[in-house]
């Protein structure tokens, strides 16, 4: 799975804040993962994004559904379509 979410991280570094607002990820930790990796906006969002499926995404039965609902909120219909198929199996 990891390839998969650095792959996306790659796609939405801008609005990576955003996407973790979405996915229900504190302000708290948005900030930490800022502070942690201020000097890299495409490794800002692979952390968040692994600490989403580490703490939300693999728990739960609909995470396609979550992670697809969230790239659509923030208006990135072309990601929600890439990575949330069959191929994220």
């Amino acid at each position: 799975m990891s390839i998969h979410l650095q792959k996306l991280a790659y796609k939405v570094p801008k609005d990576w804040d955003k996407l973790a607002r979405h996915l229900r990820i504190s302000d708290e930790k948005i900030d930490e993962i800022f502070l942690n990796n201020r000097h890299d906006v495409c490794e800002q969002a692979y952390r968040m994004l692994k600490y989403w499926w580490s703490n939300y995404g693999k728990h739960v039965h609909s995470w396609r559904e979550d992670l697809g609902k969230a790239l659509r909120e923030i208006d990135r219909h072309d990601l929600a379509e890439e990575f949330t198929g069959d191929v994220l199996l």
